[in-house]
């Protein structure tokens, strides 16, 4: 099967409320940061009983939003996928890389991340909290957060002015 096809049936698999979400939903939108996972992620409201499978990782959750269509498959919105990818991540930096990638497309703000993190459940936040809050901090990429981590423990350069208005006269 082609990965399209693999998420179409991990979605009549769980049935009707499905929808994509975390690494699978993020795959849908061409996250280019975005780790691949051979499992489809899906998720469902938490009445529903459905088993997770060797091809199919369930999450089942109280707060199911509205779907969005992407390419005909029902997708969570773009802020709860970000969140729900990185709480499987375990490296702060790929989930910094991760969310920046989502505010950096506009697909979502760094208010919404925030809104996704408090409203959801606390299991799995530390990574996606500490990357929140290394955006925040001024840092538009992974890589600029590393470089101004850097700068920050200089003993020899000046503290770095981050992202400063440029105005022109």
């Amino acid at each position: 099967l082609t990965r399209r096809q693999q998420m179409h049936a991990a979605l009549l698999y769980v049935g009707d409320g499905a929808q994509l979400t975390g690494l699978s939903a993020l795959e849908v939108h061409e996250f280019r940061y975005a780790p691949r996972e051979g499992r489809v992620h899906v998720q469902v409201h938490i009445t529903r009983r459905v088993a997770s499978t060797p091809f199919v990782m369930v999450h089942r959750t109280q707060r199911v939003l509205p779907a969005r269509r992407v390419d005909g498959l029902p997708v969570v919105p773009i802020a709860r996928a970000a969140v729900d990818a990185c709480r499987r991540l375990r490296s702060v930096r790929e989930a910094t890389a991760v969310l920046a990638e989502a505010v950096q497309r506009r697909l979502c703000t760094l208010d919404m991340l925030g809104v996704e993190l408090s409203e959801g459940h606390s299991a799995g936040s530390a990574v996606p909290r500490q990357a929140l809050d290394v955006l925040r901090g001024g840092s538009a990429s992974a890589p600029e957060a590393d470089l101004l981590d850097v700068l920050r423990r200089s003993l020899v350069l000046p503290a770095p002015t981050v992202n400063p208005r440029l105005a022109v006269e």
